[in-house]
């Protein structure tokens, strides 16, 4: 009827999906949801304008990052090797087959990579490396039993098998629940890990295994070498109960106090919103991030990306630069006058750099974590953990069920107090979407070694049925030390490689994932173990109190 419904600016390729963004009030969402389902119109569209945005990470931060990426791989084969020799050679050979299978998924589904995306990839690798040290330190076991090749090799993957596959389906539920989100970045990590977890199982249950039954059918090959580092160790692990649980309150709850205090700038801009601009300079990219920066602007505070042509850019500023003692803590609200006071000491920045701004757009944004967005992440997120817990429960008991779940509660609230401490002290670590992301795998990692401890003491209370308890779960954690240190060792390594070699637009999300990981493996030994003692001692007491009376 010749009447505009809604004018939105194109930002992408029109496909099976768009979002038009903006301030709405829920009326007129309502309104314009209505009008857009009332019937499409024939048209014929015509391009009026059109630009490119560069990709917010940069060629540099590119090129840090395969390289960092490469150092980690090799890193991880180099420590493979080192410790399993030959297996070693087959575990890697397995490892870069499960990325190949991976890369060429997601190919063909036509999927973005995101930073998101990529702790998806590293969570499957470190599974993938995870199942074979699994197979490797179960056909040592047998090895040491029996002296024999073949059927050490068959009896490995064999009683690696259900611990595999526990911890592969559990992480499969989370992923499958996550997929449920809006929110780009969670998406892009659940396909990453569901793709990744599906051909880790194959690579390392199957590939290698037909490996080992060709290198078997020569019979050269008699023996199979492997490092034994941690044989023979007894480490008291449940003495050190209190000393953990005590550094794990500490850490929580200062850092949640921290996390707290500081949340104005802890809190990125993907659940804040802030302030969007695009100018013309005479200028790069670069350049205009260092005016901001030498104008006060702290690098968390801000992003700027390059448009096409080449001398026009967006720059996206957070909301916290509105907090008392930032830039715009006292300039005045944007009123009835011509000039937008806070476009106009931007421009004063770029000005004093000698970048001659012009050409403006300035427009206050959202967060891409609305409010609905955030509850349905938070309803997801329980909906995965209640799965977990009932898939432990049926496959283990209720007290192990109920230790894992808790121990990924405290992995998460741990990381963040962490979080806080860091900001505290200067190191500009934000809570954002990836961040989010990174916090997923940090519980897949958790899961992941609590998973394989408690197969272990299952197994041992089977073999033991009258030996105490916390003697089956101590024998069970020095057993599996080798299994949980090689595979947080090798992932740490990727981790380290990022931190430091990655560059600072993936500085905040590698170091992130550092921390979980430390901290989560570290948890699945003195927290989580503990925990099942406490809990199956009192499952006990009520199931003799209840036979007395």
């Amino acid at each position: 009827n010749d009447t505009v419904i809604n004018a939105p600016t194109l930002e992408s390729a029109l496909r099976d999906s768009a979002m038009i963004s903006g301030q709405f009030t829920q009326r007129e969402v309502q309104k314009l949801a209505a009008d857009l389902r009332a019937g499409s119109m024939t048209y014929t569209p015509k391009i009026l304008s059109e630009r490119n945005i560069s990709p917010e990470l940069g060629r540099a931060d590119r090129v840090r990052g395969i390289t960092a990426t490469v150092v980690a791989l090799l890193l991880v084969i180099g420590a493979m090797v080192a410790y399993y020799r030959f297996a070693g050679i087959i575990a890697s050979v397995a490892v870069i087959f499960n990325l190949l299978i991976l890369w060429a998924t997601l190919q063909n589904l036509e999927a973005t990579l995101t930073l998101a995306g990529i702790a998806g990839i590293i969570l499957t690798v470190g599974m993938a490396v995870d199942a074979n040290v699994l197979v490797f330190e179960r056909i040592k076991e047998e090895l040491s039993l029996t002296g024999r090749i073949s059927s050490s090799i068959a009896a490995g993957y064999k009683r690696a098998f259900s611990a595999i596959l526990d911890s592969n389906i559990t992480t499969i539920l989370a992923g499958i629940i996550l997929l449920g989100f809006d929110a780009g970045p969670i998406k892009s990590f659940a396909i990453n890990l569901i793709i990744g977890i599906a051909s880790s199982m194959f690579t390392a249950l199957f590939m290698t295994r037909v490996y080992f039954a060709h290198w078997l059918k020569n019979n050269a090959n008699a023996k199979l070498h492997m490092s034994r580092w941690f044989q023979g160790v007894r480490f008291p692990f449940l003495r050190w109960t209190k000393v953990a649980a005590s550094v794990s309150i500490i850490l929580i709850t200062l850092g949640s106090s921290l996390l707290w205090t500081h949340r104005s700038s802890a809190i990125g801009m993907d659940f804040t919103g802030g302030y969007a601009l695009e100018v013309s300079v005479q200028g790069t990219a670069d350049q205009v991030e260092t005016s901001l920066k030498k104008a006060g602007v702290e690098s968390r505070d801000f992003q700027v990306k390059g448009l096409a042509p080449s001398d026009r850019v967006r720059i996206l500023l957070s909301k916290n630069l509105d907090a008392p003692g930032n830039a715009f803590a006292h300039i005045p609200e944007l009123s009835a006058q011509s000039v937008n006071p806070r476009l106009a000491w931007v421009f004063d920045a770029l000005t004093t750099e000698g970048l001659e701004p012009s050409a403006e757009s300035w427009t206050s944004m959202s967060g891409q974590m609305s409010d609905a967005m955030r509850n349905n992440a938070l309803l997801g997120l329980l909906i995965a953990f209640v799965s977990i817990y009932i898939y432990l429960a049926f496959r283990f008991e209720f007290a192990f069920a109920a230790s894992a779940l808790i121990c990924l509660i405290h992995d998460v609230a741990i990381t963040l107090g962490v979080i806080g401490v860091l900001n505290t002290l200067g190191i500009d670590v934000q809570i954002d979407l990836n961040t989010i992301a990174a916090l997923m795998t940090i519980i897949g990692y958790s899961l992941n070694d609590t998973i394989i401890i408690f197969d272990r003491v299952r197994e041992e209370m089977a073999l033991q049925p009258h030996a105490p308890l916390p003697s089956i779960v101590n024998q069970a954690l020095n057993t599996t030390l080798s299994r949980t240190t090689i595979t947080s060792g090798t992932t740490l390594l990727v981790l380290i490689a990022l931190v430091v070699l990655g560059g600072p637009s993936i500085f905040s999300f590698a170091l992130v994932m550092t921390i979980g990981v430390f901290f989560g493996t570290l948890s699945s030994w003195f927290i989580a173990s503990p925990l099942v003692i406490a809990l199956q001692t009192q499952v006990h007491r009520k199931e003799k109190a209840a036979a007395s009376g």
